[in-house]
C-alpha cells in the first residue's frame, strides 16, 4: 500500500511538471562598441540592428575592446592590461613577476606636464551599457549621466572618447633625475638586484627581486561631455595632474578658463624598464642630491628607458 502511494505522488508530481511552462534561460547581453571616429553616430535603426547581431561581443580581437587580454594593441603599439588601476601615467614602481606579471605603482614623478595634442591619439565610439559597465563598473553614471538600468531599458547610445597618451620618455628622464624620492626608491630596488644577482644560491631558493619601472603610456576613458568640451578649447593644451584613481586632466579654453577632467578611467598602460647610468665597471652612478626636506641623499641616475612590450 505504501508503495502504491508513494507512486502515485510521484506520478502527480511529474505530471504537474511537465505542465509546467518551461523556462528559456536569457541570453547575456552583448557589449557593443562603434567607432564613430570618421562617421555619424547610427540611427537608431542601425543601432536596433547591431543589438540583434549575434557576433558584436568585444572578446577575442585584442583591440579596444577586447577585455579578457593581457594586453590591447592600439595604432600597433601593446599596452598592459592587468592591475590596469595601478599604472597611472607618469607613475614610477617595480614590476612583480608573479604570474600574470604586472605593475606595481609606488608614486608618481614630479613635475610630469604635457601637451595631448603633440602626445596622443583620440578615438571616439559609442557604445550600449553593457560596455560601459565594463569600462567604467561603479563610476558608470558618471560617464552615462544616468544610471545602468535606464540605460539599458532605453538601448541608449552614450558617447565616449577613448584618449591614449604617450608622454616623451625625454621628458620622464628629465624629472625622474630631479625627483629625489623616486631614485632613492629605484636605489632600494637596485640594491636588492646587486644582492641577488651576486648570491650563489640565486637561482635555486629565491627568485630575481622586482625590477624598477615607470608608466609612459595610458588609454584613458573621457566621457562624451568632456570630449565636447576639449574639441571647443582653443588650443588642447592639458595639463596631466595625477590623482589615487586615475588622471585629472586640465583644458585651457578660449578665453583662459579651466576645464577639468577628474580622474577618467585608466583602461592599460605602456610599462618601461628603467636603464641606470653606469660606469667602467658596469656600477651604477650615483650623485648626491638634497629631498624637499633639504636632506642630501645618495641615488642612481636615469639614463634611459625601455619598453615591456
Amino acid at each position: 500500500m505504501l508503495l502504491l502511494v508513494w507512486h502515485l505522488l510521484l506520478l502527480g508530481r511529474l505530471t504537474i511538471s511537465a505542465d509546467e511552462p518551461s523556462v528559456a534561460t536569457p541570453t547575456p547581453p552583448a557589449p557593443i562598441m562603434l567607432d564613430i571616429t570618421d562617421r555619424d553616430p547610427p540611427s537608431a535603426e542601425e543601432w536596433k540592428s547591431l543589438h540583434l547581431e549575434i557576433n558584436r561581443g568585444l572578446l577575442g580581437d585584442g583591440g579596444l575592446g577586447d577585455f579578457s587580454s593581457k594586453y590591447i594593441r592600439v595604432n600597433g603599439t601593446r599596452y598592459w592590461t592587468t592591475n590596469a588601476t595601478e599604472g597611472t601615467l607618469a607613475s614610477y614602481g617595480k614590476k612583480i613577476t608573479d604570474n600574470p606579471q604586472h605593475y606595481d605603482r609606488m608614486g608618481h614623478i614630479k613635475g610630469v606636464e604635457y601637451s595631448v595634442d603633440g602626445n596622443s591619439w583620440k578615438g571616439k565610439y559609442v557604445v550600449n551599457s553593457d560596455a560601459l559597465l565594463k569600462l567604467t563598473g561603479n563610476r558608470f553614471r558618471e560617464y552615462a549621466g544616468v544610471s545602468a538600468d535606464v540605460a539599458s531599458a532605453g538601448a541608449k547610445q552614450i558617447e565616449i572618447t577613448f584618449l591614449v597618451v604617450d608622454v616623451p620618455k625625454e621628458q620622464i628622464i628629465r624629472q625622474l633625475n630631479a625627483d629625489s624620492e623616486a631614485l632613492e626608491y629605484f636605489g632600494g630596488l637596485l640594491a636588492r638586484l646587486q644582492q641577488h644577482r651576486n648570491s650563489r644560491l640565486k637561482k635555486v631558493l629565491e627568485k630575481e627581486p622586482p625590477t624598477p619601472q615607470v608608466v609612459v603610456g595610458n588609454v584613458i576613458v573621457l566621457s562624451g561631455e568632456f570630449s565636447k568640451s576639449w574639441d571647443l578649447a582653443a588650443n588642447g593644451a592639458i595639463r596631466n595632474v595625477v590623482t589615487a584613481t586615475g588622471v585629472k586632466l586640465e583644458i585651457n579654453g578660449r578665453m583662459n578658463e579651466t576645464i577639468t577632467c577628474v580622474s577618467p578611467v585608466v583602461r592599460c598602460y605602456r610599462m618601461y624598464s628603467v636603464d641606470f647610468k653606469i660606469d667602467d665597471q658596469g656600477r651604477p652612478i650615483s650623485v648626491e642630491v638634497l629631498d624637499p626636506q633639504g636632506r642630501k641623499k645618495i641615488v642612481p641616475q636615469v639614463f634611459d628607458l625601455t619598453p615591456e612590450i
